[in-house]
């Protein structure tokens, strides 16, 4: 139950298995790394304890997640990854302090996952949309009609959330990484094999032509 819970659903696509096995992956450490930082939270600023419910939509939204992957819906999949997360950060951002809360750097990891899952265009709209929502938090603050950063953050809650960021972050590169790799071998597949079959079309060729003086 528990090995196949981390092993990513196959299917007769080599590409879908692939994105899928990265979705996967990437699923599994979100969880992972989400039930860590509740815990490390309830452990270091126990006066808090109340802000965890802003985090607690996420676990619903994982169990979606899973099984939207194991139908082999991988576009909506990667879609409500992006999009799920971004709202939760949203309006964890927006009832703990606008841009200087922990959920806005969050935001970068959206981008990252939108960029590898959804495409170069997706991610830059993904970045544009989270600039103009911490401008509308910037506003919001300076109006008073959202509570201050400091009544609901301190250096531990950002350093708790900052390191989960982190690890996420380098989860994604590492994928995009590996993309880039993988579209690089099969580029080189695809020069030698035509290389190749140069070499066979020249030298029928030749053997052609000589064939065709034998006979005269």
């Amino acid at each position: 139950m528990i090995s196949s819970f981390f092993t990513p659903p196959r299917f007769d696509d080599s590409d879908k298995t692939y994105t899928a096995s990265q979705l996967w992956r990437i699923l599994v450490l979100m969880a992972g790394t989400t039930i860590l930082y509740l815990i490390i939270w309830l452990a270091l600023v126990p006066e808090f304890t109340s802000r965890i419910v802003l985090a607690l939509p996420l676990f619903p939204l994982y169990v979606w997640l899973f099984y939207l992957i194991k139908k082999g819906n991988i576009k909506l999949a990667s879609i409500a990854l992006v999009a799920g997360i971004w709202f939760v950060l949203f309006f964890a951002s927006l009832f703990s302090g606008g841009v200087l809360a922990p959920g806005y750097s969050g935001f970068l990891v959206t981008i990252l996952a939108a960029a590898i899952f959804m495409g170069r265009d997706s991610a830059v709209r993904i970045a544009w949309i989270s600039v103009f929502v911490g401008a509308l938090f910037v506003f919001l603050e300076r109006a008073g009609l959202t509570p201050l950063a400091n009544e609901f953050t301190d250096s531990t809650t950002m350093w708790i959330a900052q390191a989960i960021y982190f690890f996420v972050a380098s989860s994604l590169l590492h994928m995009a990484t590996q993309r880039i790799s993988n579209a690089l071998q099969t580029a080189q597949h695809e020069i030698e094999q035509r290389s190749r079959t140069e070499v066979q079309l020249r030298t029928l060729s030749r053997a052609g032509g000589k064939c065709a003086r034998c006979d005269v």
